[in-house]
Parts: C-alpha cells; structure tokens; sequence
C-alpha cells in the first residue's frame, strides 16, 4: 500500500444531530445524559446535571490517550514512506484537540473530518474525499477502520483493501477481512499492514 487510513467514530445518535448542526455538543451531552439518568429512574437538578457534564468532559479530556501501540506503528509506516490519513465522523476542532492531545497530529499527512467535509461516514464520497486529498486510488491504500459499518464496508465497496481493528475480540461479520486486536506488536502489525 501507498497510504493508511485511520478512522475516528463516535456511535452516539446526538453525535449525528451535532454533526448535522440540529443540536450544540453541549446540547448533544445533556440529551445522553438525560437518557442515562431517566433510565435509572434519577431526576437531578438542572445545577446537577450541569455538574455532571461538566465532571464527564473534564475527565475525558484528562483521560485522553494514544492506542497503546499506535504511535510507534505510525512511525514505522512513515519510516517507509507512507503517507498517512485520517478519515472522521466529528467536528473539526474536536478531533484537531483529540490529536494534537494524543500525540498523534505529526503522524497526519491528511485529515478528513466530517464537519468541514458536509457529509459522515459510510458515505463513500468522504472516502473518494480523503483519496483525493492523499492524492491515490483506492487500490493503493489500506483502510484500518474500528467500525464494521462506517469503516470496512464503504471502504470494501470502494475496492479498499481493509483491516478491522478489533480491540474487543468480537466475532467477525466476514472472516475474510484481516482483524488487529491490538496495535502493539509494531511488526505484527506492519507486516498484516504492507501485505499485498
């Protein structure tokens, strides 16, 4: 492969409501939240619930971290001269935040997030977006997506080569596509990577 696209995915129904501009983050937050307490039988104050939110992005900022392994597999497939892609269904500073937070954003040769880009994945146009943007065809790249529907399958349509990253070991809706569980095995990972 000439090129590696990385996925980013969020799989919250408000997630797509903010994308599509009908709701603010903010607002995205306090609907998931309202359905995590209503479910509970839990009805805060609205001071309460402000507290919580405010509690949650706090603490997943904080907690914010690189896959284990990802960093040194970014680097090696630069090592090599591959060009490497990110395709994103979220908003654009969010994701420049994630990245540059994570370590990640040196490793980006082209970033395509649904925001700027006015459409989400599994549109194969964003796809057809991030190709152009990286300059190949889909024949020469390779798709790691996490989410068998928004990732593996549109880049399969395209005639994508994909790999599933599958940290949770679920069970494989097509044995035919290759799985990581893990990225940390740098080798392991490169060699499933590069294979033709």
């Amino acid at each position: 492969p000439r090129s590696t696209l990385f996925p980013y995915t969020t799989l919250f129904r408000s997630h797509d409501e903010v994308l599509a501009g009908m709701i603010s983050q903010e607002d995205a937050r306090d609907k998931r939240f309202s359905m995590l307490f209503h479910r509970f039988g839990v009805r805060p104050t609205e001071e309460e619930r402000s507290h919580v939110r405010v509690a949650y992005r706090n603490s997943y900022r904080a907690a914010r971290r690189a896959t284990e392994g990802a960093i040194p597999l970014l680097q090696a497939l630069r090592d090599r001269g591959l060009k490497i892609g990110v395709i994103s269904n979220n908003l654009v500073e969010e994701q420049l935040d994630k990245l540059r937070t994570c370590g990640l954003i040196d490793y980006i040769d082209s970033l395509t997030i649904s925001e700027e880009a006015g459409m989400t994945k599994p549109d194969p146009r964003i796809f057809h977006l991030a190709l152009e943007r990286l300059g190949y065809e889909p024949e020469e790249v390779v798709m790691i997506g996490d989410a068998w529907k928004n990732d593996i399958v549109p880049a399969r349509s395209l005639g994508i080569r994909a790999i599933w990253f599958n940290a949770y070991g679920e069970k494989s809706p097509d044995g035919r596509v290759p799985s990581l569980i893990s990225f940390s095995d740098t080798a392991s990972a490169l060699a499933l990577i590069l294979a033709e």
